[in-house]
């Protein structure tokens, strides 16, 4: 969008001295203030951090009127590359579009609000109430002139600055004359005298003399150009403004390097910052040199640089560590069920119950004959002595039930399942269990590879006891589990009779 702000001045001051203070004051405002035929161009007017989204460029000129002048900004504000980046990245993010939305008209009216005070300052300068008796711009410039030679003369100035104020005058007379033209030569030799001798001419016939016009403002390298204008060696890939962001931001004034502090919407910015950060802290910081400015970009690269090595040794190094934890464990692990298998190995073999069934004859031969008593008890009948060997066979049947215990030394119990196993008389029963089912496995003809198979499942299913916090998990995965050694198929031979957990 494009507006435009004046203001009305009444004075009988010289044009190039309101000329030189409105260029201070603008100044005061921007760090973008150059002076293009006899015109004020001034750009990013109160730079901020809400500025980062606006790009305005003003013009301010000065016009000649019969009482004194109008001051006129002709000021072009229109969205920054920034501004269109955040409207885009918050589309969809709910209502935090209309952030860039108001900070954009917020902008603007910071930009208009302070080339009113510019233009207000000057007018409080220079405003007079009483008649306005106004001289010739020729008149205005003659006298300044006048006066800087003579401040030549007495040696308050150099000639350096004498040629840099002449300068200065004979351009504002040229930008003024009829609101602009180019600036008035010398006709002719004759005139050119004129001049001089009107210098040199006696102080009774000398109008009067004008304050002397405030020195000009020179711009450092960096506010010299333009908003558009980046002098050769400022462009380029700035990996300080890549690696650091924000950090990097703050000190080179390119506010926008704060919105990686943002969630979402800060993860393009420090490619943002990296492609255009040089070009944003050349225009938002004063630099003596492109030489100078280079330098200190190079120390954010080296500094960014090493910043992001420290961080991808302290990531990769935690990763390492991490996985050395995870290795340390799996094979403490490992050794506990190389432990576990070893006793199981290692322990005496024990008989399955064999239910005895008397025979007949042995029953015959070791009951004593009717006839021949051996106590004072009642004789036995034949059909007592037939039954009798049969109660004796069987009464001992309790003796004969299978008792399972725990299938390691109990005294080197160090985790919490073999704490559980030696104190839970459930649990050493269902430990021997799996231990006898285990080794009458292994020792039938089941083939190499199943062996190797049952092994390794037996090495894994001690990793998952040992995940167990409770007596109950632990019989659980027992009881599965001493049905799972059983199920390979034998070869050869017969299959062995694996007892199961069903009756504990």
């Amino acid at each position: 969008m494009r507006f435009e702000i004046s203001e009305k001045i009444r004075t009988d001051k010289p044009r190039a001295q309101i000329f030189a203070a409105l260029q201070e004051q603008f100044a005061k405002v921007s760090k973008n203030v150059t002076i293009d035929d006899g015109r004020i161009k001034v750009a990013y007017i109160e730079a901020s951090f809400g500025s980062i989204n606006r790009k305005d460029e003003s013009v301010v000129a000065i016009k000649p009127l019969d009482d004194g002048y109008l001051l006129i900004a002709d000021v072009v504000y229109k969205p920054s590359v920034a501004f269109w980046i955040i409207l885009i990245l918050t589309l969809f993010s709910g209502v935090a579009w209309l952030l860039p939305l108001g900070f954009y008209f917020w902008q603007k009216k910071v930009v208009a609000q302070a080339i009113k005070n510019c233009f207000e300052r000057i007018k409080n300068e220079f405003e007079q109430s009483g008649p306005i008796i106004r001289s010739s711009p020729e008149q205005d410039t003659l006298a300044a002139l006048k006066e800087i030679s003579a401040l030549k003369a007495q040696g308050v100035i150099t000639q350096e600055e004498y040629d840099l104020k002449k300068k200065a005058l004979l351009m504002a007379i040229g930008a003024f004359k009829d609101g602009g033209g180019a600036r008035p030569q010398p006709s002719s030799q004759a005139e050119s005298a004129g001049s001089t001798a009107a210098i040199g001419a006696p102080e009774a016939a000398r109008p009067p003399t004008p304050p002397p016009p405030a020195p000009a403002v020179t711009p450092s390298p960096s506010t010299a150009n333009f908003a558009h204008e980046i002098p050769p060696g400022v462009k380029g890939w700035s990996w300080g403004a890549f690696f650091l962001s924000f950090v990097w931001a703050i000190p080179n004034k390119t506010w926008i390097g704060l919105l990686a502090l943002v969630p979402l919407i800060g993860l393009p910015v420090p490619f943002v910052l990296g492609f255009k950060g040089r070009e944003w802290a050349w225009r938002n910081r004063r630099w003596d040199s492109v030489a100078q400015f280079n330098a200190v970009q190079r120390k954010w690269s080296i500094w960014g640089s090493v910043f992001y090595a420290v961080c991808l040794t302290i990531v990769v190094g935690n990763a390492g560590y991490q996985k050395f934890e995870v290795r340390r464990e799996q094979q403490r692990i490992a050794d506990n069920a190389s432990s576990g298998l070893t006793a199981y190995l290692s322990a005496p073999p024990q008989s399955a119950p064999v239910k005895q069934t008397p025979m007949p004859e042995v029953a015959a031969a070791t009951s004593k004959p009717a006839d021949v008593p051996s106590d004072p008890s009642p004789a036995l009948s034949p059909d007592a002595a037939v039954a009798a060997p049969i109660t004796i066979a069987e009464a001992p049947k309790a003796a004969n039930q299978p008792t399972w215990g725990p299938s390691f030394d109990c005294s080197k119990a160090s985790t919490f399942a073999e704490r559980a196993i030696c104190s839970d008389s459930l649990l050493g029963k269902l430990d021997g269990l799996l231990s006898e089912n285990f080794r009458d496995m292994l020792a039938s003809n089941i083939g190499d590879g199943a062996r190797s198979d049952l092994k390794a499942t037996q090495r894994k299913w001690f990793s998952e006891r040992s995940k167990c916090t409770d007596n109950q998990c632990l019989a659980n995965i027992y009881r599965k589990r001493i049905g799972d050694v059983c199920d390979y198929p034998v070869i050869t031979g017969v299959h062995p009779v694996c007892p199961s957990a069903e009756g504990l």
